[in-house]
Formats: structure tokens, sequence, C-alpha cells
């Protein structure tokens, strides 16, 4: 009997060893995988968000926030539109729509006309975002391994897409 008793003590100390390591490798492959949703989404509104503008080019910086706002993929953290920066001839617009950061070519509009000359028919403008997916982080973004001190980002790298405007 002895012999049994020893081999069941063996397997729940595997277990008690292989359970924590197993644990954390489904936890960090979830946690990649709403990295890799909040990428695409981020991707798919800049895309979305920068042929509505290449079609709408008169479009005020208010409306194309409000539209931005409107649009969200679900999933995406929406709220009130923030200035951050002002737009001119040489300088973006930015603005903060939820935990999204929108850079666009701005409208600089006189007498409620867009003058700014990336926005004419013809000319190349630009839409970048970013996105902060701290909300969705469960794992810890910094984390010590022996000296070594690990930081992952919780802002998603920037896309930009450019466009046409019609």
């Amino acid at each position: 009997m002895t012999p049994r008793r020893r081999r069941s003590g063996q397997s729940l100390v595997e277990f008690a060893l292989v359970m924590p390591i197993f644990t954390l490798f489904i936890l960090t492959i979830i946690q990649l995988g709403f990295v890799a949703i909040s990428y695409f989404s981020e991707a798919y509104m800049t895309l979305i968000t920068a042929r509505w503008l290449a079609i709408n080019p008169d479009a005020t910086d208010a409306e194309l926030t409000a539209r931005i706002n409107a649009t969200l993929v679900p999933g995406t953290i929406g709220g009130t539109p923030a200035q951050t920066q002002a737009g001119s001839s040489s300088l973006p617009s930015i603005w903060t729509v939820g935990r999204f950061t929108v850079t666009y070519t701005p409208c600089t509009p006189v007498s409620g006309v867009c003058t700014h000359v990336d926005r004419a028919p013809g000319e190349i403008l630009f839409v970048e975002m970013t996105y902060n997916m701290s909300n969705l982080m469960f794992l810890p973004a910094q984390f010590r391994i022996g000296l070594y001190t690990i930081n992952l980002p919780t802002t998603l790298p920037a896309y930009r897409v450019y466009a046409m405007s019609e």
C-alpha cells in the first residue's frame, strides 16, 4: 500500500507545479486576443473615419469627432470629445474621443467654409488614431523577473491612413 500512496501524492505535486504555469499561459493567450481585437478596432475606425473625411472634406472638427463617437466599434469606449490641440495650416488637429486619440488634417474654417489646402478636392488628407487599452489589461502591465523590470505598453501603436479628398 505504501507505493500506491506515494504515486497519488506525486501526481498532486506535479499538478501543483504545472497548474500555475498553465493558467498563466491561458490568461496570456486571452490577453493577446484582447490586444489583437483592440488593434483591429483601431485600424478599422481609422479607415472608416478617413473614408468619411475624404467624402466630407468640408466637415468641421466637431462634426468629425461626433461622427467618430457615433460609429465606435463595439468594445471600444467612447466619451465626450475634447480638443487637445487646435489645428492650423501647419499643425494637425488632435482630439480625444473616449480612449481614442485622433490626429487628422484640420478644417480651419473661415466663414463656415473649410479652407485647409489639404482638404481641397484631389488633395491628400490623413487620419491617425491611437487607442489606450489599459481598461482591457487584466494582467499586470509592469512586472519584474529577477533584476529585470518589464513594462508592457497599454496604448496601441498609432495607425495612420491617407485618403484623397473628393
